[in-house]
């Protein structure tokens, strides 16, 4: 048997040794399928993942990764502009490694939803808007690149049909199948090289999830020089500044498929394929909104997106000064824009 071969078979056992620790870490049974473990009941991420509420990653994670950890004296590269792509899925395999070695540290790992979104926004929304905000950022910052974006989160209780699986078309995940997949998304960027790995939701629901997942994810790996943050003010920050914004400007936000996700999603929809507004009046709680869609506009998502961009950079900025040599002193943030669609573009993404 090659020597090759030899190596992918203890890198399969010791990667499915890790995924059954995780699994077994975050309550669910160790004992057969992980498909076949949630029979049983589906936990969400409004209930606790564990006995304590803690997602609780053995370490180490992954055995067969050998972290490449960089100069601790390198400083961050800007070289997010020269790319012609931030999106690792929209580059080759040599694309990649040469972003690696030019100093790209950083991957977003990116978590959409797919969940209804009333009778006037595409159910896709979360998915949509955390492309368009996930280059913004990369863009931004010049040294990370994006992995796909992860298109589903807990939204509900299928079994029972609540949240937002009452409606036709959601899609859910159970908290543990959702940090096992956001898990393992970070050890694939982990094991090619990248040594920063930001975590970031937009739906609300994983969150707390995303969380603690991060605190243990970063407690395994720090060691080899690789950290992971959970980037919360990309939501908790970003929309609190959108509320205050649309507040002085006498405009209610709602908390789901009202003003501002209408808004966001009609900034990213130039061909208007995802935002039906002749069904605006609609929208109520019994549609599954809260909120009301009409007044929204392109400008005013723009604003609400670049919101997010720029708590989300603030927030990197300030944890990758941290883990520079001196005085990590916060870095004034920078014009962060979102990129304004281009002709076709708003058909051809996600």
């Amino acid at each position: 048997m090659g020597m090759m071969t030899l190596q992918t078979m203890r890198q399969s056992r010791s990667m499915g040794r890790w995924g059954r620790r995780v699994a077994c870490a975050m309550g669910v049974s160790c004992k057969g399928a992980l498909l076949g473990t949630l029979a049983g009941g589906i936990a969400h991420a409004d209930q606790p993942v564990s006995g304590s509420g803690r997602v609780m990653v053995a370490a180490p994670l992954a055995p067969s990764i050998e972290p490449t950890a960089p100069s601790p004296t390198r400083p961050p590269a800007s070289v997010g502009a020269n790319l012609r792509t931030v999106f690792v899925e929209d580059m080759t395999w040599t694309e990649v490694r040469d972003a690696l070695a030019a100093g790209v540290a950083g991957a977003l790992l990116y978590a959409g939803s797919t969940e209804q979104n009333g009778p006037h926004l595409a159910i896709g929304k979360h998915t949509f808007i955390a492309r368009r905000v996930a280059e913004a950022v990369a863009r931004t910052l010049g040294n990370v690149l994006v992995y796909p974006i992860m298109p589903f989160a807990p939204t509900g209780d299928p079994a029972v049909r609540s949240g937002h699986m009452r409606f036709p078309g959601s899609v859910s995940l159970s908290a543990q199948t959702y940090a096992l997949v956001m898990a393992e998304l970070a050890a694939s960027a982990h094991a090619a090289g990248f040594t920063r790995l930001y975590l970031m939701g937009d739906h609300g629901g994983g969150e707390a999830v995303l969380a603690r997942l991060a605190i243990e994810l970063d407690r395994a790996w720090a060691p080899g020089g690789v950290r992971v943050l959970h980037v919360s003010a990309l939501l908790a920050r970003g929309e609190e500044r959108g509320r205050a914004w649309l507040a002085a400007r006498g405009e209610a936000s709602g908390e789901h498929a009202g003003l501002p996700d209408t808004a966001m999603l009609m900034a990213i929809d130039p061909a208007g394929q995802w935002v039906h507004a002749n069904r605006f009046a609609e929208a109520d709680a019994a549609t599954g909104v809260d909120g009301d869609p009409r007044g929204a506009s392109p400008a005013l998502g723009q604003v609400l997106l670049q919101f997010r961009v720029e708590a989300a950079v603030e927030q990197i900025r300030v944890f990758e000064a941290g883990l520079r040599p001196g005085p990590a002193s916060r870095p004034e943030p920078a014009a962060a824009s979102v990129p304004a669609p281009t002709r076709g573009q708003g058909q051809d993404s996600p």
